[in-house]
């Protein structure tokens, strides 16, 4: 999280980012309350220079770390100073306002988690003022507070740590969280904090022991603010049934109740997509009659909650300019494409099937913006605030901070000659809701192999039907190919996620979409790029690595040729691209699918050797693993036949075919839509003779990842301290996220398996709708 943390002046951020601002007036009449009942005249100075000054009657001349009682003593006072302001007499109340938060001192209660994951603590929160139960629960918390009585570097960002790890719990288990707000105070400095999904940012701190009128207006703008604008949605309302929480959102003044989630990963940073895909039906009404009886005798869709960059297109928009296109194609297909896959076209083009192959949406809306960044200076980047390592690192701590299976140690440092962090947009981000007629699995999910490769070939099908309306998809991973149910053990797969997809455009100059370049060191810094959706595990290797593949060979063969007779080696010529970063290709999709299958046929099979070299090539890296860029670079690399579960032996022919085509695909650089036309043709004239081969292999199911493997061991997994985080919760998956939202040890006593949820993409999702 460090490189989404950014750092303003204290008058800025009560100005631009506070929820509510007060009028000068009310602060006036509530700065006397406090004046008159918390403060003191207190002598200063001595001998022929003696004066006074204002004192917290509390506190009096010392500061925190000059008291004796106990943090959680000394901290309590605060309680009792913001207690004059929930007293405050209402008919001073600014027009239309009224009390509607409470501060809650709680530094030995213990936060009840509703999801799977871990109870810790904090020292103190602001909740909406009709709660008044002594349990405390994230659901409730709009502003959380940590406190330490010393200001050393240690308990400053040890206190940093445990206020952004509470921050990212509570917004990753509440649906309903725009943005939300912290305090931390170290010593006599209080500092304050938005979390929102474009970016963090911590004000400078302020000395609460003199500067009185900045602490008055912090807590009265906190205190009189409505919920909407401490960042609880107002159109996803939390509701309790049998005894469970569960959420009604409101799209487009229809109502949905969802049942279980899909897809919710445990993000490891605030800002991003975060994107969550909830089963739901649909209800009358938010009202308790209404929720027991869902509409049209219950029929499940599925919700999707992701949140946007300002500006960009909506995957409904996307496909409705998409279907547009398709309505009136003039790429004459015919001359570049084999008779029969030309005739799919032809049926599907004619009878406007083409819709079968997305996910159909029955409705969407856009919502609520996060704040915008100013563009005057007065706000700047400072990774620094939750710089976690001033010292080097232990031996063990290293070890830990390893990321299993990959050569590549990150220990939360830079490597040498990496690329330095790139500039951020810090972007506007707006949500975005869509609701699915179709609830389906995602195909990692899928235990059938023949299911598998026709679902490919269905994914297949929506990609060239994407290149005939001149769209690249961009973000091709397992979870955004979609198998629907139409019968009993018959299935369907529809591509989804096209909030990444792009016009094409070979014209293009050098990106700084993270998206198309893979230099950007924060690539895996933004939460969507989880296992399931915007993976680094399937991306291109140009784009996953930053660099372009020149000057390499492979002996290339073509479909039908005789073995041995090679029309290459093909090199790919030191001038193409022109520009780097590349314009995104249409062949880049299609590695994308090569990645998946390769991916399928090594982890999800019970087979020891297959399993560990899929760890080792998909990693949650900034860089490709040494082993994916070998096995990529390399036609014919040997290990992908070697670790190839014996069942599937005879697979490893057509997935080395496709490699080769793409690396002649690269080397050719294609013109226009003909030319990626041949390309695709080619591949699904290879694609084509897998179901022949499949038949031929009998009794052959994927496993569920956490099945033994076949030589009766289990997977080697990490110890608890080993999941992807150092023992103070620093993430070590990726250079720009050193923060992870896990908390430090004190807190955060039990986390997720992140690592199990790296290794496959639907881990999360299967352990939390088990727990439902």
């Amino acid at each position: 999280m460090r490189h989404e943390m950014l750092r303003c002046p204290v008058d800025l951020f009560l100005d631009l980012y506070a929820p509510y601002k007060p009028p000068s007036h009310f602060l006036e009449y509530a700065y006397g309350e406090i004046e008159s009942k918390c403060l003191n005249p207190l002598k200063t100075g001595t001998g022929s220079r003696p004066g006074t000054r204002l004192a917290w009657k509390a506190f009096g001349s010392l500061t925190p770390s000059d008291m004796d009682p106990r943090e959680e003593q000394v901290f309590a006072n605060l309680e009792d100073i913001i207690n004059v302001l929930h007293d405050l007499d209402d008919d001073e109340f600014p027009l239309g306002r009224e009390l509607t938060f409470r501060y809650k001192n709680t530094p030995y209660a213990e936060v009840k988690s509703e999801k799977l994951g871990g109870g810790f603590k904090w020292d103190a929160y602001i909740r909406p003022r009709e709660v008044n139960s002594d349990e405390v629960i994230p659901a409730d918390a709009a502003v959380i507070a940590e406190f330490k009585k010393k200001a050393t570097h240690d308990e400053i960002q040890k206190n940093r740590s445990q206020l952004v790890s509470a921050a990212s719990h509570v917004m990753n288990d509440d649906p309903r969280r725009m943005w939300m707000y912290g305090i931390t105070i170290e010593d006599e400095r209080v500092s304050l904090w938005y979390f929102s999904r474009s970016h963090s940012m911590k004000s400078e701190s302020f000395d609460f022991t003199r500067d009185f009128k900045t602490f008055v207006h912090t807590f009265v703008s906190f205190l009189f603010a409505t919920k909407a604008e401490m960042g609880f949605d107002p159109t996803v309302h939390r509701v309790e049934i049998a005894n469970e929480y569960r959420y009604v959102y409101e799209v487009q003044k229809r109502f949905f109740l969802t049942k279980a989630p899909i897809f919710d990963p445990r993000v490891l940073c605030i800002s991003g997509r975060k994107t969550r895909v909830w089963m739901v039906v649909e209800v009358a009404s938010i009202s308790k009659d209404a929720l027991r009886k869902p509409l049209d005798n219950g029929k499940e869709y599925a919700l999707k909650d992701v949140w946007l960059d300002e500006g960009s297109l909506t995957e409904g928009k996307i496909l409705s300019h998409i279907f547009a296109r398709l309505d009136h194609v003039s790429v004459p297909y015919h001359d570049q494409l084999s008779e029969p896959l030309a005739n799919i076209l032809d049926e599907t083009l004619r009878n406007k099937q083409y819709e079968r192959y997305f996910m159909n949406i029955v409705c969407d809306q856009e919502g609520r913006s996060t704040r915008s960044v100013p563009e005057d200076g007065r706000v700047q980047p400072n990774p620094q605030i939750l710089d976690m390592t001033p010292s080097d690192l232990t031996d063990e701590k290293a070890k830990r901070s390893t990321l299993r299976g990959s050569t590549q140690n990150f220990s939360g440092r830079r490597r040498a000659g990496s690329a330095p962090p790139s500039k951020r947009d810090y972007k506007t981000k707006r949500q975005y809701r869509l609701v699915y007629a179709d609830v389906g699995k995602p195909i990692h999910d899928g235990l059938n192999l023949g299911s598998f490769f026709q679902a490919i070939h269905d994914t297949f099908i929506a990609l060239l039907l994407m290149l005939l309306a001149n769209w690249v998809h961009r973000d091709i991973s397992t979870g955004n190919i979609i198998l629907v149910e139409t019968a009993p053990g018959k299935f369907i797969a529809k591509l989804s996620d096209l909030e990444y997809a792009k016009e094409f455009s070979d014209k293009s100059v050098g990106s700084t979409d993270p998206k198309t370049v893979g230099l950007f060191v924060y690539l895996l810094s933004r939460p969507h790029h989880t296992a399931a959706q915007g993976t680094p595990y399937f991306m291109p290797w140009e784009v996953h690595s930053g660099q372009p593949l020149r000057d390499l060979q492979a002996p290339l063969f073509p479909p039908g040729s005789r073995a041995g007779k090679p029309f290459g080696p093909f090199v790919l010529p030191n001038n193409i691209p022109k520009c780097w970063p590349p314009f995104y290709r249409f062949d880049y999709d299609l590695e994308s699918i090569w990645w998946v299958i390769l991916w399928t046929l090594l982890f999800r099979v019970p087979y020891k050797p297959a399993r560990d070299l899929s760890e080792r090539v998909f990693t949650y890296s900034t860089k490709p693993s040494d082993d994916k860029t070998s096995i990529f670079k390399i036609q014919g690399h040997p290990s992908i036949n070697e670790a190839m579960h014996p069942a599937l032996k005879m697979l490893v022919s057509p997935i080395q075919w496709l490699h080769a085509l793409l690396w002649g695909s690269y080397a050719q650089a294609p013109e226009g839509i003909n030319g990626y036309l041949q390309i695709y043709n080619n591949f699904w004239t290879i694609l084509e003779q897998v179901p022949g081969l499949v038949n031929k292999i009998v009794d052959f199911e994927f496993s569920d990842p956490d099945s033994p493997v076949q030589t009766g061991e289990k997977r080697s997994r990490q110890d608890s301290a080993g999941d992807g985080m150092d023992d103070t919760g620093d993430e070590t998956v990726g250079e720009e996220d050193e923060v992870e939202a896990g908390g430090s040890q004190k807190r955060q006593r039990v986390s997720l398996n992140q690592a199990a949820t790296s290794r496959n993409p639907g881990t999360f999702a299967r352990h939390v709708q088990t727990r439902r």
